[in-house]
């Protein structure tokens, strides 16, 4: 989490591009050319590229001469490959860094048996019911404003704007079951399989005490002045999403509980700090953190004097939500995702466990689109959601947070 975002500063400030960025180089799923090819700098035809010259039939032609299935580079040619400025692979190309199977890799990325730079010529497709869709791939650092890209709902977007900006921090790599990775920010949200199962052993109410109902509408009649002043920004979707009071959930009342996030919000006075009340504690959040659930614990001197930075936490959090359209999918920052979970690949949206979790501390340029319509983007390895420059829902830059019932 940012040091901006714990201090409250992104209430008033809406939550800077710190926390959403992806590494150069990162493939974005994009629709082909509607006439079956692209005209301009990069033009495919019908698996062709035209470079400034005309293609030929099943070859591709660049600045450069075709031959039989093959392309000549800068000096000689390998068997279904390229050789650049350095040696030959089989059925590739080495230039200035390194090869991949049947694929080219100078300025660009490679990929099996596929072109990739500026655009991905070679089209894949997948099956969506009764017809198949065609897409490409581009480097997120040449995707420009006006562009469309792929969102989780296999349609294509506008981009609205892209972003770049010098990163230091953490960067997560995420590897999937297929050994691809992903590189993005920490704070960066990605689609996963929903956490929260059910609240209860059984799933349902049977799970909750009987007499805990009667108590938890004595408790929503007796709140606290701490909870009371929380609650107040809690309530009416202030923070964008929904939260209710006093909730049960299995042998428990919850302060406050936010079901689309998944997210506890607990108010600690003095009594809390007993021995006795922190093993107890302690337990009750094993066992909500064992549901799924994500448990916040404030205390009640954090309400009193930093009201700001506990409102701004509470916000990142709810960030974390589930999908509208799909609630088995939930929106989770890449820096918390767990071994074995599974995010979304590809227009399908087929699920990937997670194998490996990388943590790099790096010093680079990021960079991130926002796309219209859709809270989504497409990467080669899964889901992510794009950037996000709403502020929190009704708390605006002049309001000063006064609390009218003091």
């Amino acid at each position: 989490m940012s040091e901006s975002i714990i201090k409250g500063e992104s209430v008033f400030e809406g939550f800077s591009l710190d926390s959403f960025c992806l590494r150069k180089g990162t493939p974005l799923l994009i629709p082909p050319p509607a006439s079956g090819g692209i005209k301009g700098e990069n033009n495919p035809a019908n698996g062709r590229i035209n470079g400034g010259d005309s293609p030929a039939s099943g070859r591709i032609k660049g600045g450069i001469n075709p031959a039989n299935g093959r392309i000549k580079g800068g000096i000689n040619s390998a068997s279904g490959g390229i050789k650049g400025m350095n040696n030959p692979t089989s059925g590739g190309i080495k230039e200035e860094n390194y090869p991949a199977n049947g694929g080219i890799k100078g300025e660009m990325a490679p990929q099996a048996g596929r072109l990739r730079g500026a655009v991905n010529f070679a089209r894949s497709k997948i099956k969506n019911g009764d017809y198949s869709i065609n897409f490409q791939t581009k480097f997120i650092e040449n995707i420009q404003p006006g562009e469309y890209v792929y969102g989780h709902d296999a349609k294509p977007h506008r981009v609205v704007k892209t972003f770049k900006r010098q990163y230091v921090g953490i960067m997560i790599g995420i590897v999937s079951e297929d050994n691809t990775t992903l590189w993005l920010t920490e704070d960066h949200l990605v689609l996963t399989e929903r956490r929260v199962k059910q609240l209860s052993p059984s799933g349902s109410w049977s799970g909750v005490p009987i007499h805990h109902f009667e108590r938890a509408r004595k408790l929503r009649k007796e709140m606290t002045p701490p909870e009371k002043k929380l609650w107040y920004y809690l309530k009416n979707k202030r923070l964008g999403v929904k939260f209710r009071r006093q909730h049960p959930i299995g042998p428990y009342i919850t302060d406050f509980y936010c079901r689309d996030c998944g997210l506890v919000v607990e108010v600690d006075g003095k009594q809390h700090y007993t021995p006795e009340a922190q093993e107890y504690d302690r337990y009750r959040d094993e066992y909500l953190t064992a549901t799924g659930l994500d448990v916040l614990r404030f205390n009640t001197v954090d309400l009193r004097t930093n009201l700001k930075g506990v409102l701004a936490i509470i916000h990142y959090k709810t960030k974390q939500r589930v999908l509208n359209d799909d609630p088995n999918k939930q929106w989770r920052y890449a820096g918390e995702l767990r071994l074995g979970e599974f995010i979304f690949s590809g227009l399908e949206q087929r699920p990937k466990k997670i194998l490996r979790i990388i943590q790099e501390r790096v010093s680079e340029d990021v960079y991130d689109i926002e796309v219209e319509s859709v809270s989504s983007y497409l990467t080669e390895v899964c889901t992510v959601h794009n950037c996000d420059m709403r502020y929190l829902t009704t708390l605006s830059k002049n309001d000063n947070l006064n609390y009218p019932f003091n």
